[in-house]
């Protein structure tokens, strides 16, 4: 069990495994502070921890750890989803489900730069006891940036998945992808 200075900020609906049948169940989003070592040190043992290969959540952690060495004024956001109920300031990151980081770079656009679902849990895995972890994450992040477009430069392996949640295409020869609601500008980014 690590201490956490996670800030809570709200719950999404994912679906878990109860007598091999998958019900609705909450995920609850907190967001990290990389000025916290102790947020810091636990983005890093969750990097380290799901390291199949490569790991976008080592990748988050060295983008946190960076912005507390160097203090930068940047927009980053980093948040968790996670299956505890409670008790935030001693976060079990072993119930830590997803990892996202995002940039905030004006007051219309955020940017995710990287997500990533448990590799116990995400869609390759097989006899996972969570679904729809990624989508979860994502409607709970639409819901807080309603007021903003969202873009992204996805993995390959990942486009569809983005597709199903509502993102589209920025153009035909752009890597990006955007998602914008109904409160969002009529342009795209």
């Amino acid at each position: 069990m690590i201490n956490f200075r996670a800030n809570y900020i709200g719950n999404t609906p994912i679906k878990q495994l109860y007598n091999n049948k998958y019900v609705d169940t909450k995920a609850n989003l907190i967001e990290l502070n990389p000025n916290n070592n102790s947020d810091l040190m636990a983005l890093k043992e969750i990097g380290n921890s799901w390291y199949c290969g490569s790991s976008l959540a080592a990748e988050i952690y060295l983008d946190a750890k960076e912005n507390y060495l160097y203090s930068t004024k940047n927009k980053q956001k980093f948040y968790a989803l996670t299956s505890q109920k409670d008790t935030f300031e001693k976060l079990n990151s072993e119930k830590i489900l997803a990892v996202i980081e995002a940039e905030e770079y004006n007051k219309n656009i955020l940017e995710i730069i990287f997500l990533q679902v448990h590799p116990y849990y995400n869609y390759y895995s097989y006899d996972r006891e969570y679904k729809k972890i990624g989508s979860g994450l994502l409607d709970i992040i639409k819901k807080i940036y309603s007021d903003k477009i969202i873009i992204l430069k996805p993995v390959f392996e990942a486009i569809n998945f983005y597709l199903k949640n509502g993102f589209k295409e920025l153009s035909k020869h752009s890597l990006y992808m955007y998602y914008k609601s109904n409160k969002n500008l009529t342009k795209k980014p």
